[in-house]
């Protein structure tokens, strides 16, 4: 959920409700919640959502009711090319009505250009993929009741931007709403530290190195080369705290209700190869992507080449999944090419790849698994540098001027200048970078989330440290951040 006034007053009011009315009401409590705030944010989101919810719902029904096995796969086919040509028409469709002479000056050309993707379609989308596939497999249960699944798809802590939540996991936690009681003292401080600590990343980090990101991929001509090069890493810092930040917020605020979500993150940064690097970074997605694409194209069970040309295939639809621009398609294809390079370093008969399974205790953090983060960090944020800019000619602009203009000592302070920031702000942007960084280091420490970690500290500290982020989320974030609390960069993907 955004970090604003009025989602703070919707949940409370949410939550009374939910805790006063009778148990066996409370799902119906939260699909109502659910439906009012997404129409408050979109009401054509809404109408999507509605339509998604019926097409799913009836075409579950008639594969349940199927006893042909050939029947069933039919029905359960379509149903996937069905919700995949959605996805395909919302991101590109108004691209493809722009882009084809012949077609865009046609009544169907011209609806195209007017489509615009509703607020978190391509979630639940993929959730509703994955719950047909299930069904058909015979994993999950058919969901009778269509107010369950309607809940299972439009559940607002997750809603804007995820978790990709799997039918076996979230759908058993909502059938035993009923039987919930209340919040445990445990749920009730790994809510709390969970929103503390996903709206410290969102509102103190995130939103105050946005602006300053932005302008900087606006007009990249106007800043020294030095300036370039920092603002690729500290994009990748804001996108990593602005996602993370609400997935974190989105776990802590669902706890409230008893109902636990996928933990999307664990440490990123600190993976050790990239393939390790997809283990921690939004890892619904990425779970999500072997399950159903990787797994089903073969995996690696049919040989090296094959297993390297599904990984390019796997992250190419990342690519297609993220937007609607050739620059995400180039980004995707660069991740498919990162992990088919480590297939080199681990191919039977090499020594394999370090992975962060064969570390630990103080080898963790030796000379050469910090330099293997490090390399981790520099071609995870050449990747992210793709989502920062408008496009890719302006990519090539920005890659220009970085081999330029290094002796200009001058620009280094008309860089700051240009920026409104002084050395206050430069102190205060690197602290909160590195409280950051010790939080994830505690989450990676431990092996759990940073609510988790803390609750194995004593009450003195722990306290200390919730209160120090309450602190600064108020000090540094509602009354002196910069940025748009309200706005999540993941939610226009």
């Amino acid at each position: 959920m955004p970090f604003t006034f009025y989602s703070a007053l919707f949940l409370c009011a949410t939550l009374i409700l939910y805790y006063v009315v009778r148990r066996r009401i409370r799902p119906y409590v939260l699909l109502g919640a659910s439906f009012v705030y997404i129409w408050y944010l979109s009401p054509s989101a809404c109408l999507a959502l509605l339509a998604a919810i019926i097409c799913v719902y009836c075409l579950s029904l008639a594969i349940a009711s199927e006893s042909g096995k050939r029947a069933a796969k039919l029905l359960t086919g379509a149903g996937i090319l069905l919700a995949a040509a959605a996805l395909v028409l919302f991101k590109y469709g108004a691209r493809i009505g722009s882009a084809v002479p012949v077609l865009s000056v046609t009544p169907a050309g011209q609806t195209l250009r007017r489509l615009i993707l509703p607020l978190g379609f391509s979630y639940y989308i993929f959730q509703a993929i994955s719950y047909l596939m299930d069904l058909y497999r015979g994993k999950v249960q058919l969901v009778r009741n269509p107010f369950l699944l309607a809940l299972y798809f439009a559940y607002f802590p997750k809603f804007i931007s995820g978790p990709i939540e799997r039918p076996e996991q979230l759908l058993t936690q909502l059938r035993q709403l009923p039987d919930f009681r209340f919040i445990t003292e445990k749920q009730l401080s790994l809510a709390l530290s969970g929103m503390l600590y996903g709206y410290f990343l969102k509102v103190v980090v995130a939103d105050r190195l946005s602006p300053v990101t932005a302008l900087i991929f606006e007009s990249p001509e106007d800043f020294h080369p030095l300036f370039l090069v920092v603002n690729i890493f500290a994009y990748s810092m804001q996108l990593y705290c602005d996602f993370a930040g609400y997935s974190a917020a989105a776990a802590g605020i669902s706890q409230l209700f008893g109902i636990e979500l996928t933990q999307n993150f664990r440490a990123p940064y600190f993976a050790l190869s990239i393939t390790e690097f997809w283990k921690r970074w939004h890892i619904s997605l990425s779970s999500w992507l072997m399950d159903y694409i990787y797994i089903p194209l073969g995996g690696s069970r049919r040989g090296i080449r094959v297993k390297r040309r599904n990984l390019f295939l796997v992250f190419l639809v990342s690519g297609f999944w993220h937007g609607n621009g050739v620059k995400y398609i180039a980004w995707g294809m660069l991740h498919g090419l990162y992990l088919i390079a480590e297939t080199f370093r681990s191919h039977p008969g090499k020594k394999p790849a370090v992975t962060g399974s064969r570390y630990s205790g103080a080898r963790r953090f030796s000379l050469g698994s910090n330099l293997a983060r490090l390399r981790v960090f520099c071609l995870t944020s050449a990747g992210w540098f793709l989502f920062g800019i408008s496009s890719l000619r302006a990519g090539v602009r920005y890659s220009l001027d970085l081999l330029h203009g290094w002796g200009n000592a001058a620009a280094l302070h008309e860089g700051f200048v240009l920026l409104g920031v002084d050395v206050s702000d430069l102190v205060l942007i690197l602290l909160v970078v590195l409280t950051v960084f010790l939080m994830d280091l505690l989450s990676y420490v431990h092996g759990c989330t940073f609510g988790e970690a803390l609750l194995q500290w004593k009450c003195v500290p722990r306290y200390l440290v919730l209160y120090g982020l309450i602190a600064a989320i108020f000090v540094f974030g509602i009354y002196g951040g910069t940025g748009d609390a309200g706005k999540f960069i993941y939610m226009d993907f």
